[in-house]
């Protein structure tokens, strides 16, 4: 494609709970890249006209070479028609607002939109794009058809699944995080049965297993369950808020009991969840696994398999048949969100291939 020929400049934005990242992306799908990036933390800005005015001054040089020829923006909340209603930050988002200021269309989408519509950019055999998890067997699924599902764990959990490609491209967001999860054997039946006493409930969202939370969940439970009884680090553990928990339990599993089995728990929950969306949406294509969970604790996934046995482990033999035909990636890119704005307001823009 000659870019001189078909000019396109998208400004992405991704409103995340800690910062909002706005970016100028140009080129055309496969060879996006950006000339120009600027980062506000989402908990200090008063407004998103706040953060896009900073946004705007920033990137001003480049603005007047790369003309926006659309907008997109995505953020954690359901949308509804032109506002998206935020969950992580106190201010709601408004297309026509952000349309006056930038005298271009603007797209809102929910966060895991933004990543489904930047799957089919990824080359998932690119390393340092996606990680591979092979099946207990060794197996690595040829992909086969455009359905794909992404799982996405990080402060919450997100589901959503896309078909077709290029401008036939579908993109489908969910509320999948928010459905009920079975355990898997004794310990995560216990696991499950110290959360419906927390909570007082029988209700349990995947989301308290399978997210930040989950982990800090987890860590809860083994304490219950005789860990993090003395030491240094147990006594960072026990301290720490449920912000701040699942990060000291990630960083140390590496060299401590409790730590790993709280990861080990959470991340064969996490395993168990992605089969269920698996058997749901039968991904033959790929099921991408999002969110910073993955990306930043890849040894709990890689090394010692418990994401995929749990992935992989079905009472109902005929069921482990597709689950064993799915490929499996982690996604390690972490501008993924905003490269999925450009590509949809490439989409929604209509350029020509």
């Amino acid at each position: 494609m000659n870019e001189e020929r078909v000019p396109f400049t998208a400004l992405a934005c991704d409103v995340g709970g800690t910062n909002t990242t706005f970016a100028l992306i140009r080129g055309h799908p496969h060879e996006f890249r950006i000339v120009a990036r600027h980062r506000c933390a989402t908990q200090k800005l008063s407004s998103f006209d706040e953060g896009l005015t900073e946004a705007m001054n920033s990137m001003l040089p480049h603005a007047a070479d790369y003309p926006v020829t659309r907008a997109c923006v995505s953020a954690a909340g359901p949308v509804h028609g032109d506002s998206v209603q935020l969950t992580n930050a106190s201010w709601d988002l408004h297309s026509g607002d952000i349309r006056k200021r930038i005298a271009a269309p603007v797209t809102l989408i929910n966060d895991l939109e933004a990543v489904c519509y930047a799957v089919p950019l990824l080359d998932s055999d690119d390393p340092e794009q996606c990680e591979k998890l092979y099946h207990p067997d060794g197996n690595d699924p040829t992909p086969r058809g455009s359905v794909r599902a992404v799982v996405a764990a990080g402060t919450g959990l997100g589901v959503g699944f896309l078909s077709g490609d290029g401008f036939d491209l579908r993109v489908f967001p969910s509320e999948g995080g928010h459905a009920d999860l079975a355990e898997l054997d004794d310990e995560t039946k216990r696991f499950r049965d110290y959360l419906r006493s927390t909570r007082g409930s029988d209700a349990l969202e995947a989301e308290l297993f399978v997210s930040g939370q989950g982990i800090a969940n987890a860590a809860s439970f083994v304490e219950t369950d005789g860990g993090f009884s003395s030491g240094r680090i147990a006594e960072s553990v026990r301290s720490a808020s449920p912000e701040v928990k699942p990060a000291i339990v990630a960083r140390h599993a590496a060299d401590d009991t409790d730590c790993r089995r709280a990861m080990r728990l959470f991340t064969r929950m996490y395993g168990k969840f992605a089969a269920g969306a698996a058997l749901t949406f039968l991904p033959y294509a790929g099921l991408y696994l999002g969110g910073g969970i993955a990306a930043k604790n890849l040894q709990h996934f890689v090394g010692e398999d418990t994401f995929m046995h749990a992935f992989r482990t079905h009472y109902n033999e005929s069921m482990q048949k597709p689950l064993a035909q799915i490929p499996v990636r982690v996604i390690r890119d972490y501008d993924i969100s905003l490269f999925g704005c450009a590509h949809c307001a490439y989409i929604q823009a209509g350029v020509p291939a």
